[in-house]
């Protein structure tokens, strides 16, 4: 039961962070666009925001992690019940 419920969080934390990332980049993107439509001015960047590669793991690995965390209790509370009263409830 334990493993179910922290299968469960982990997977929620994965689709969860990829969603919220891809929503970041689309984010950034927009005010990158918009941005463009600037007129120029003296060391306007190419872009105004980098995100590095380790930063996308690290986003998705944080909410893999939180959710796992925020989990942990309840499954250990799961766990001590009999499978069927703990699914029924």
């Amino acid at each position: 039961m334990r493993l179910l419920i922290l299968g469960e969080a982990s997977l929620i934390g994965l689709v969860g962070g990829s969603m919220g990332t891809l929503a970041g980049l689309g984010a950034a993107r927009l005010g990158d666009y918009v941005a463009s439509r600037l007129p120029e001015f003296p060391y306007k960047p190419e872009t105004f925001f980098t995100f590095p590669a380790w930063l996308w793991f690290a986003a998705i690995g944080g909410a893999v992690l939180f959710c796992l965390i925020g989990a942990f209790f309840p499954a250990n509370a799961a766990a001590r019940q009999h499978p069927a009263a703990a699914l029924t409830q």
